[in-house]
């Protein structure tokens, strides 16, 4: 006993046929009128000879025995074990070809050359695109750029479901093909194109670069602040100003009421050294108003002893060496504020 070998491929060299015999010429023949079915036997003889054999007359005859039975299925199994079926769905076809070659699964009326109605898992989707398989090429300019990140800016994007998905299925996120731009619609305009789509984006991310690159020393002109808020309760935060003398930064922050100057960068500050902002536009350092603070401590202390502890003047000493106050003069016209942010 031995098994069968594979036969499908020597199965699909074989050339189904439609014949009559030429019972007028050959009245031996004897066969059937009209239209028959069958195999020419020389070309089975050169794929399986042991099918055919020859007469005494010397024509050759196919055996359509259960030799080739068993070939066809050998063939069915060889088959299975390429494409497993067996727990297809028999209701309605789980894969249709129709007559252009188009595939479909899940749908017996395939639009594309493989149209799938569900999802598809992949590790990897390939684009042909060698220059050798293109033609007509074209490249985008700036302008091309431009145009296409204002339509990005445009397109709005929308959560959806499929007409046969259940309402219980998550929602997908897409774009809807009658709003998007032509530029990444499929040939129908009835889908999306990824491809067309990835290199959509990426002109619009160099046409956004561009705009960054142009970013340089600018003044912008502010004419009327309605509303300000720098940092919040739970990230209190500064603004860093630079030095116009030696270009040097400060960070610039309210402590306990009072603006206050640090040398540094308010992102980046290491081994602070505070100046509180005092009146008549005197800077007072954070050593100096320790100083200030004993001096003032030990005074009033010997002024409690030889006056009357209802002192106002005192008091009013007191706070005000101790808390400076800051007026800050804004115009009323306009603000100006200079970006010196550079982008290389």
């Amino acid at each position: 006993i031995t098994s069968f070998q594979n036969t499908i491929g020597d199965l699909a060299q074989l050339r189904p046929v439609t014949f009559e015999w030429r019972n007028d010429e050959f009245d031996w023949l004897n066969g059937q009128a009209g239209t028959n079915y069958g195999l020419i036997a020389q070309e089975v003889e050169q794929i399986f000879p042991e099918l055919i054999q020859t007469d005494n007359k010397g024509y050759k005859r196919m055996s359509y025995d259960v030799s080739l039975t068993m070939k066809l299925l050998q063939g069915i199994k060889d088959i299975a074990s390429i494409i497993d079926l067996s727990s297809a769905q028999t209701a309605s076809p789980s894969i249709t070809i129709d007559l252009d070659g188009n595939i479909g699964i899940g749908t017996e009326n395939p639009a594309y050359k493989m149209h799938v109605i569900g999802d598809i898992a992949a590790t990897s989707f390939v684009n042909i695109s060698t220059k050798e398989a293109k033609k007509d090429i074209e490249y985008l300019n700036e302008t091309d750029n431009e145009n296409i990140l204002n339509k990005i800016i445009d397109t709005k994007t929308a959560k959806y479901r499929y007409n046969q998905e259940k309402g219980d299925d998550p929602l997908r996120m897409g774009l809807i093909a009658e709003e998007a731009p032509d530029e990444v619609l499929s040939k129908d305009k009835k889908g999306i194109d990824i491809y067309k789509m990835s290199t959509f984006l990426m002109s619009g991310l160099k046409a956004l670069n561009k705009k960054v690159e142009g970013m340089t020393s600018h003044t912008y002109t502010i004419t009327k602040v309605e509303d300000l808020t720098v940092g919040s309760v739970e990230r209190p935060t500064g603004i860093t100003l630079y030095d116009e003398t030696t270009r040097d930064p400060y960070c610039v922050k309210m402590r306990g009421g009072y603006l206050v100057s640090i040398f540094g960068d308010c992102n980046n500050i290491t081994n602070p050294s505070s100046s509180v902002i005092g009146n008549d536009n005197e800077v007072i350092t954070s050593e100096t108003t320790e100083t200030t603070e004993t001096t003032n401590n030990e005074q009033n202390t010997e002024e409690q002893n030889i006056s009357e502890p209802e002192n106002t003047e005192t008091a009013v000493e007191e706070s005000v060496t101790e808390e400076p106050v800051i007026v800050v003069e804004v115009p009323e016209e306009e603000i100006v504020i200079e970006n010196t942010s550079t982008t290389n």
